[in-house]
Parts: C-alpha cells; sequence; structure tokens
C-alpha cells in the first residue's frame, strides 16, 4: 500500500519589537495511490475412468486423474483518488503434463462516481453477461465451470476488450444497467484428447463450429440489468 502526498515547507519569521506574518499558499495534495494485490492458488485432485473430453470441457476444468494445477491468479486492484479505479490479473496454468502456460484475463480502468451516478471501464474484462461469466477461478462455486456458461459462451466465457458504461440507478438498493461493446478475446486451451474426432466417423465434423460449444467471433454488445436486495448480512436477493 502506497500513498503519494505533495508536501510544500513551510517558515516563519519573527522580530524583536513585532511579529511579520507570512502568506502561506495552501498545500495541494497529490491524489493518494493505492494498490490492493491479491493472490488465489487453485489446486484439485481426483480420478475418473471417463476420458478427459467427457470431463473436461471449459479451459480450466481439471482434465486429467490425479493432481491438476487449475492456476495461480495473480492481480491487484488499483485506486487513484475517488474517481479512479482499476483491477489486472494474470492466471498461471498447467495442462496435460504440458509446461506451464500464462494468459492476461482481465485488465481495466474505470472512472466512478460520476455525476448521474454513471461509471466507465476500459480495457480487457469479463462481460457483465449473467450471474456467472463475470466470476475468475478463483470464485467458482465448484472445481469445473459452470456448464450452461460454457456451452453459451464458449470455453473461457465472455471476454472482451473494448468499454462499458454503467448506471447505478438512485434506488433503496443495488440497481445497475450496464451496457458494454468490444471484441472477443479469443482463448487457446488444449485438453488432449479433443482430437479423436475421426473415431466418430464422417468427415468435417468440427466441434469449434457447434452451436453447444459457441465462440463469438465478431464485435459484441452485452447489456445486464442486475438488482440486489439485502435487509442483512444473511439475507440477499439479486435478480
Amino acid at each position: 500500500m502506497t500513498s503519494l502526498i505533495g508536501v510544500m515547507p513551510l517558515s516563519l519569521t519573527a522580530g524583536p519589537a513585532a511579529t511579520t506574518a507570512v502568506a502561506i499558499p495552501p498545500v495541494k495534495e497529490a491524489a493518494p495511490v493505492r494498490l490492493e494485490p491479491t493472490l488465489h492458488l487453485r489446486l484439485a485432485h481426483g480420478n475418473t475412468s471417463l476420458p478427459a473430453g467427457e470431463v473436461a470441457f471449459a479451459g480450466h476444468d481439471p482434465s486429467q486423474d490425479n493432481f491438476n494445477f487449475q492456476g495461480l491468479e495473480i492481480g491487484t486492484n488499483i485506486h487513484i483518488g475517488e474517481y479512479i479505479a482499476g483491477f489486472a490479473t494474470v492466471n498461471i496454468f498447467k495442462n496435460d503434463g504440458e509446461d506451464f502456460d500464462s494468459e492476461f484475463e482481465e485488465g481495466f480502468l474505470k472512472l466512478q462516481n460520476l455525476p448521474g451516478g454513471f461509471e466507465i471501464r476500459g480495457g480487457r474484462m469479463l462481460a457483465r453477461f449473467g450471474d456467472q461469466n463475470a466470476r475468475h477461478l478463483h470464485a467458482w462455486d465448484f472445481v469445473n465451470s459452470n456448464l450452461a456458461n460454457v456451452r453459451y459462451l464458449g470455453e473461457d466465457g465472455l471476454a472482451y476488450e473494448g468499454g462499458e458504461l454503467t448506471w447505478l440507478a438512485p434506488t433503496p438498493w443495488t440497481d445497475a444497467l450496464s451496457i458494454g461493446f468490444g471484441s472477443p478475446v479469443a482463448h487457446n486451451h488444449d485438453h488432449g484428447d479433443h482430437d479423436d474426432h475421426d473415431d466418430h466417423g464422417g468427415g468435417g465434423h468440427d466441434h469449434g463450429e457447434e452451436a453447444e460449444m459457441a465462440r463469438l467471433a465478431q464485435d459484441v454488445i452485452a447489456v445486464r440489468y442486475q438488482a440486489q436486495f439485502g435487509p442483512n448480512d444473511f439475507h440477499r436477493f439479486r435478480v
């Protein structure tokens, strides 16, 4: 945690018979900078009699028997004054006995506390689409990714490089409308056992073109409205 504060030295002089006042200019403080580093390690261990291609659908799902190094997420939150914030994270992972690899998953800056309750984000972002897509690996509820999210948005969900505008409505509960636009980020994860297409017979069958494992290839617009009401810390309702 660091802070940058501008300080101007001041001095006063006084004579023996009278006191002389010196005009002191106001001290101008620079916007404080605060960093909040994050570190998350995700491991899994298990065995199955099924082929890896039948149990691992998402990019970071466990895909081999015994030990799986799903990911080491290294990131940081950054706050500059009350109007600028940001976040960045890199995931280091290992698949099917291959060498360690890494991926820049998310990195953006945000203008917040703007008039009218608006916020603006720009950079590489996980789209605010549904409830699961914006969750990183460490926030998964289970060892595997959400199946519906993988089937509709691809093996790593929907991430894009672009911008997003959010309006925080002035209501007694958390009420936000987000509209984002950008180009989808391509991911490349190989689970090894997905290359057995010829065993199923018939040429030209490409799983990458199936709707159930669709990948978005053109610019996207993501819209989400979310309302959250919580009478206390133990009872929260979200739409």
